[in-house]
């Protein structure tokens, strides 16, 4: 981050369905990748990170659906919105702001960014006359809708021949100078596979204007006083103009018309986060419309894959496969959730959701690497150093080279590699555990070892402390619990000491409850308590090859 602040945003929810598993998927990591922002934030330098969601509440969808349930679409929009703000708040999203498109600020804002277009010649009026895809809200171009034999291929349905006036944005102009800001932005289109299929479209196929207005439905934002009444906007135009007024860029989203100087300063936005198939409207579409009004355009655009089941296949409610993330926090901690999502596959990737994963991964990571060293270094503490920091030199050997981990760390989050991120910090907890292991203090027996086992708890539990930020992205709750226990506050990253010398000397530290309880499917509960305790506690990477076996076997 420099001094203007990291802005950071999800795509917004589609009020048209109940929130699934994409939408946990886009909440958790994108959230983790603002938490790591915040993480590095030095408040003294005035650094911040802002992080903003929210829901796109019109379009020709949203007015059929209303209609055929006899209901205002303002209803239908109100039901969906408060769905994704409970599911956000189950997986402890921390975004700062929430856009609704359907709130004044954001017509204000969508009506300036259309007058800016308009004031650079780049709006006109004209017949469109195509094809339209309702279920994408998009238009199809001839050839396209040959392609697709007039269909939506996920659903079947057929596309409409649409014939109205409408306002067209002269997209045209933008292609060359569009081509060259991505070849020598390299950092705008994440991953490179999106970067290079974007560029192959582009270079094979010069782009059109773009019809910006409807006629037919009026669940949208009118365009602004001084062009024709009957038209309300094309729901890409309003939707994406959102970004803006997270942050009230254009100025307008107060109506004193005061301006908000430190939110402002945060556009361009460092990264917007999306799903892979609105790629097009958000590296494309997106970046023209911000050529014409003259604002700067977002440094990244990342797109991450779909959840699919566990299977790699597309989850559908057709075949049955669908996992529904209420569910899955039914039966599993909110921490383990979001640990799973950022760690499981490569973030930009696609993920197979596995609750059998899940499970493993909850019990060797949180349960049996994390939770089992906070538990055994907290007890230790209070039956060798009377439950306090002691005030006792650093061991010969560091128990971590913490910048070296630092370092590691920032590389991989810095570029959105999550499950690199989370990997190093479960590492870190596997060498302190290992430390510990090594140094058995509890076999340190009388007066004579009772610095060194003084020296060893506190280096353990200093070890701890400093990891649990590294932790805190992914699984705010535990890292804030073990924050707790040492009754310290988190750092910034970079003001943690690496030689791991961060808790005051006397600070009292709890044992309390333990962090994680371990997680056991339907057929572990199953077996007799007798068997269970018998059960051998496979690692992660035991269970998941003897599962591989297993199949082998099928």
């Amino acid at each position: 981050t420099n001094n203007k602040g990291f802005y950071i945003t999800t795509a917004i929810n589609y009020t048209n369905g109940p929130a699934h598993m994409g939408h946990a998927y886009e909440a958790a990591t994108t959230d983790a990748i603002a938490r790591f922002a915040r993480l590095k934030c030095s408040p003294e330098n005035g650094d911040t990170a802002y992080f903003v969601t929210g829901a796109d509440e019109h379009g020709e969808k949203i007015a059929k659906t209303a209609e055929k349930e006899g209901k205002e679409p303002i209803d239908i929009c109100n039901t969906y919105v408060t769905g994704f703000q409970c599911l956000n708040q189950r997986i402890l999203v921390s975004n700062d702001d929430y856009v609704r498109t359907t709130s004044d600020r954001h017509k204000r804002t969508a009506q300036a960014l259309w007058l800016k277009c308009a004031a650079n010649d780049d709006i006109y009026l004209d017949q469109y006359s195509g094809w339209y895809n309702v279920k994408e809200e998009a238009f199809v171009t001839d050839s396209e809708a040959e392609l697709c034999n007039y269909i939506d291929e996920a659903t079947g349905q057929p596309l409409q021949r649409v014939q109205e006036a409408s306002y067209f944005f002269k997209m045209s102009n933008y292609h060359d100078r569009l081509v060259e800001h991505i070849e020598s932005h390299p950092e705008f289109i994440c991953p490179e596979s999106h970067r290079n299929a974007i560029l192959a479209r582009l270079n094979g196929d010069r782009l059109r204007d773009l019809s910006v207005s409807r006629t037919t439905f009026t669940h949208g934002i009118p365009v602004p006083e001084g062009f024709e009444k009957n038209h309300v906007m094309y729901v890409w135009f309003d939707a994406l103009t959102n970004y803006l007024s997270g942050v009230n860029a254009l100025g307008v989203c107060n109506e004193d018309g005061s301006k908000d100087e430190e939110l402002v300063k945060l556009w361009p936005a460092d990264v917007h986060i999306i799903g892979k198939d609105i790629l097009w409207f958000h590296t494309v579409i997106w970046p023209c419309i911000l050529m014409s009004a003259g604002i700067p355009l977002p440094k990244t655009v990342f797109a991450h894959g779909f959840v699919n089941d566990k299977e790699g296949k597309k989850m559908s409610k057709s075949v049955g496969n669908v996992v529904d993330p209420h569910d899955m926090l039914d039966k599993f901690d909110v921490d383990s959730f979001r640990w799973y999502l950022c760690k499981e596959a490569p973030y930009g990737g696609e993920l197979s959701f596995s609750e059998d994963n899940m499970r493993d991964m909850h019990n060797a990571d949180l349960c049996d690497t994390l939770g089992n060293m906070v538990h055994r270094v907290t007890k230790l503490c209070g039956k060798y150093c009377d439950g306090v920091i002691m005030d006792v030199p650093s061991p010969e050997t560091a128990v971590l080279d913490f910048d070296a981990v630092r370092k590691a760390y920032v590389a991989k989050m810095e570029v959105m590699a999550l499950e690199g991120g989370a990997n190093i910090a479960i590492q870190a907890c596997r060498d302190v555990n290992g430390y510990l292991t090594k140094e058995e203090p509890w076999k340190l027996k009388g007066d004579e070892f009772t610095e060194k086992r003084q020296v060893v708890v506190r280096a353990t539990l200093e070890a701890v402390y400093a990891v649990a930020h590294l932790l805190l992205p992914f699984i705010p709750k535990g890292a804030s619990e073990i924050m707790k226990k040492m009754n310290t506050a988190p750092m910034s990253l970079y003001d943690i000491n690496a030689n791991l010398r961060n808790l005051e000397v006397g600070t009292k530290v709890d044992v309390g409850e333990i962090l994680y309880e371990r997680n056991m499917s339907d057929e572990e509960k199953n077996l007799s308590k007798g068997e269970t305790s018998k059960k051998k506690q496979f690692s992660y990477e035991e269970a998941q090859r003897l599962k591989k076996e297993k199949k082998a076997k099928e």
